[in-house]
């Protein structure tokens, strides 16, 4: 006889077996370490949840995004020039610097950088006008020759192919051949109508020449730059029709000649017409582009997802940016991180490329006469000087961080690709996180996970104050805890790929909150599990779950597994090899499910307690009154991670003692803050009272506009103020708005006419209207959203005690009447502003910013 309660829920979640951080490398914002390995001494391991930090990182390894093709940048010649001659001059040098920027062996002290695009032809930073056919009117290419580019370019990419055979090479040309274009030259212009049949071939051509020096290519681009025409350097205008043209019938030649794995890459261009030209190119010829490159230039890195939502199936890469010589290195760095080597990849682009790989301290050589990259100059990854040393840049480290996340683990193996990853707590906005992780070449070999995280609480903007980040990093139900310092920090850990609990797959797992979770999903069985289950009994296998309705309670399940009738939900688990099975969602709490809990029966709040297991057998009947968590029995998976729902678990004791320390330290001062601002806020009506209307000859009309003018600004300022708490500190910022709204409440005692009420009042609703909503997102940083209700409501109270003091306060001031020569109103404003005043500067003493800071 198996004894079930009213309430069943089976709560599963993979479990993490013996995972560790061992790897991490990091780039600080005063350069103490650049793309430096920590080694640490002992490993970081995960272990069971426990408090969170003040940053919570929550990975998603269920959700998997793009493959990452690689980080890098532009081998120009003037870049590879740069380079040969380093080689000329120190060999030790440019072996070294090549093995440091391109080395992708497991274990190596490298960032393991693996794309490169290439120029077709002269650029901006080539030493004069070529193209690889300059013979005019030659449409057959006759005089085509692949060795019209410098030796060097070949030299050193072969160096580069050396150390790296994961090198991805794209080809993309800066202008066609001088004599097919409009003004003659390379220079500006666009390409000329009767030419545009031909153009394709001269492109197929410059992959196989490439390829004849055994240079494989990964991808091609119709033109650089199609809506840029700059008379100074090589560069050519395209339309989306005519690119169109030339994509369509360049994939053509190259699948003719067989080099169908080679992509072609519309676009290349910035940001800010994301929405336009590469979605008219693919309404054009879209089934011969694999997809678009953006540059950094215009517009905003989440103009990517205007293209990605038009186009979800087609690829996008970032292939161009560049710094200049001279701006501030560290934000550099966290402009970088943001936009392009976590942000650009966050919106859906599978690479992320910079500039020239190599320049001079001033940005040279450049095409001779260009106004390319003018002022400082241009800055590359890595400065080359003619001394034959170097230093690599701000824009090096940054790419190393995120290179490092991806490259992969085992030779010829995959690399990454970008999962789910969410930030959490009251520091949530100090990091950016990219996560990943990286196949493995053996399917027995566990998984690598990458974050790659920027810590850019610096008070920046403000007085500069980097402070490090105490987080925690959940993962398949475990914890893991690090604290980030300001700069950029990469580590990784190791899991398996598989698990022989069941996991979800349809649906969404919202991850921990305290001791809630928050999920809709179905479940897939693996075969192990399925087989354990088919072995238990003798026929067709179905687990019933069952939830009793009575006239005080409520259950609600998704909406594809409600089979019963009115009294009963149901749900069957079918137990099929490989099959996706829903199973019942429920929900049981100390008031016997009073209420639905769930968003149009699709997500719930659960309390996991208690223990169990995936029951098999018969379907269970004669279900008891209350939830109990010892009664599952012929257990086919069993693991810590399955739960029954019992009652709603108790609080952790030494949890409890330390909120009682918060509700001493805290809950006091911000009621006080709250109970002043009403006070202070209301006084109006009293001073109406003691004469003010009389004193300073207003109607009833005018006193009314002065209640009105006072919640404009009260209810505008309520988000930037927030916004200003959030970036600033709460230990500034409500201290500072309780002082100003102080003596703006003591200046009313001062007024003397209509004009002055107006501008006491606006900027009392300036300096007010953030503090309700700043108080209660203080208050969260300390308390977890089952325990900040009742703190929310505490301090919220004090309005009423306001309301009822206030009044008798007032009477007993306005019998100052006289003194000093001023009315008993005046004197309300005064002496009540000249109390909130000090309370607020002792407000910057005694207000703890949070609770890592108390």
């Amino acid at each position: 006889m198996y004894r079930l309660s009213i309430l069943y829920l089976l709560l599963i979640i993979r479990p993490v077996v013996s995972q560790q951080i061992w790897d991490i490398w990091q780039t600080k914002w005063d350069r103490t370490k650049l793309f430096t390995s920590l080694n640490p001494s002992a490993p970081i391991n995960f272990v069971t949840p426990g408090t969170l930090g003040d940053a919570n990182i929550v990975v998603d390894d269920s959700t998997v995004y793009q493959s990452i093709a690689g980080f890098g940048a532009s081998l120009t010649d003037s870049s590879a020039l740069l380079l040969s001659n380093l080689k000329s001059a120190n060999t030790a040098n440019y072996s070294t610097l090549l093995h440091y920027m391109f080395n992708s062996a497991d274990g190596a002290d490298a960032a393991g950088l693996n794309y490169i695009r290439i120029p077709i032809g002269a650029s901006d930073f080539s030493a004069g006008e070529y193209s690889l056919d300059d013979t005019s009117g030659d449409t057959s290419f006759n005089s085509f020759d692949i060795d019209r580019a410098p030796s060097y370019l070949f030299s050193v990419l072969q160096d580069i192919k050396a150390i790296n055979s994961n090198i991805k090479v794209h080809l993309v040309p800066w202008s066609p051949p001088a004599w097919m274009k409009t003004t003659g030259t390379m220079n500006g212009g666009t390409l000329q109508s009767q030419y545009v049949q031909y153009y394709p071939t001269y492109l197929l051509k410059a992959v196989q020449g490439f390829q004849s020096k055994g240079i494989q290519i990964y991808a091609i681009s119709a033109q650089n730059e199609p809506q840029n025409s700059n008379p100074t350097y090589p560069t050519s205008t395209l339309t989306p029709a005519i690119e169109g043209q030339i994509g369509a019938a360049l994939r053509t030649l190259l699948n003719n000649n067989g080099l169908s794995s080679v992509r072609v890459i519309g676009y290349e261009h910035n940001w800010d017409n994301a929405g336009s030209y590469p979605i008219t190119l693919m309404e054009d010829a879209g089934s011969s582009f694999a997809g678009v490159c953006f540059h950094c230039y215009a517009g905003s890195v989440s103009n990517q997802d205007i293209f990605h939502n038009a186009y979800p199936n087609k690829e996008i890469y970032f292939t161009e940016c560049s710094g200049t010589y001279g701006s501030d290195w560290w934000s550099d760095i966290k402009w970088y991180m943001d936009n392009l080597f976590i942000g650009s990849i966050e919106h859906n682009a599978e690479s992320a490329l910079m500039w020239n790989i190599a320049l001079d301290g001033s940005g040279n050589p450049k095409y001779p006469g260009t106004n390319s990259c003018g002022g400082p100059g241009c800055r590359p990854l890595v400065t080359i000087n003619s001394d034959g040393s170097y230093s690599f840049n701000q824009e090096f480290y940054a790419m190393a961080q995120a290179s490092k996340a991806v490259y992969p683990k085992d030779a010829g193996g995959p690399y990454g690709k970008r999962i789910a990853v969410s930030v959490e707590g009251n520091l949530n906005w100090a990091l950016r996180v990219g996560a990943f992780v990286t196949g493995r070449v053996s399917s027995s070999d566990w998984l690598r996970y990458s974050l790659v995280v920027l810590n850019w609480d610096d008070s920046a903007s403000t007085t500069w104050n980097p402070v490090p980040v105490s987080a925690t990093i959940a993962f398949r139900g475990m914890q893991a805890s690090y604290t980030f310092p300001v700069g950029v920090t990469t580590l990784w850990w190791f899991a398996p790929a598989t698990s022989t609990t069941p996991v979800f797959t349809d649906g969404t797992a919202f991850g921990y909150m305290e001791d809630f979770l928050r999920f809709s999903a179905n479940i897939t069985y693996p075969e192990d599990a399925t087989n354990a289950a088919a072995n238990s009994t003798s026929g067709p296998l179905d687990q019933e779950c069952r939830v009793s309705q009575g006239e005080e309670g409520k259950a609600l399940v998704d909406s594809s597994m409600h089979t019963g009738a009115a009294s009963t939900w149901e749900a069957h688990l079918n137990h099929i090899n490989g099959c996706v099975v829903p199973f019942c969602l429920a929900y049981s709490v100390k008031q016997d499910l009073r209420g639905p809990l769930a968003d149009n029966g699709k997500s719930f709040y659960i309390t996991a307690r208690g223990k169990a297991g995936l029951s098999s057998g018969r379907p269970k009947e004669n279900h008891s009154s209350h939830a109990s968590n010892d009664d599952v029995e012929e257990t086919i998976v069993h693991t810590e991670n399955i739960y029954a729902i019992s009652e709603e678990p108790s609080l952790d004791p030494i949890l409890e003692k330390a909120w009682r320390k918060v509700d001493l330290a805290v809950v006091p001062i911000v009621s006080m803050f709250y109970l002043l601002a009403f006070l202070d806020r209301t006084n109006l009506a009293n001073a109406r009272v003691a004469g003010l209307q009389k004193d300073i000859n207003i109607n009833n009309h005018q006193f009314s506009i002065a209640l009105t003018v006072t919640y404009i600004p009260y209810i505008l300022s309520q988000l930037p103020s927030n916004l200003v708490l959030k970036a600033v500190g709460p230990n500034l910022v409500l201290p500072t708005m309780l002082t100003l709204w102080g003596v703006v409440t003591a200046l009313q005692g001062l007024m003397t006419n209509f004009a002055g009420l107006i501008a006491c009042r606006f900027f009392l609703g300036l300096f007010e209207g953030g503090v309700f909503p700043g108080l209660v997102l203080y208050l969260s940083f300390w308390y977890p959203r089952q325990q900040l209700q009742r703190r929310v409501s505490a301090f919220f109270s004090t309005a009423s005690l306001s309301g009822a003091f206030s009044g008798i306060l007032a009477f007993g001031i306005v019998r100052m009447d006289g003194i000093g020569h001023r009315s008993g109103w005046s004197w309300i404003f005064i002496l009540e502003g000249i109390f909130t005043i000090p309370f607020g500067l002792s407000a910057y003493i005694t207000l703890p910013r949070s609770p890592a800071h108390a």
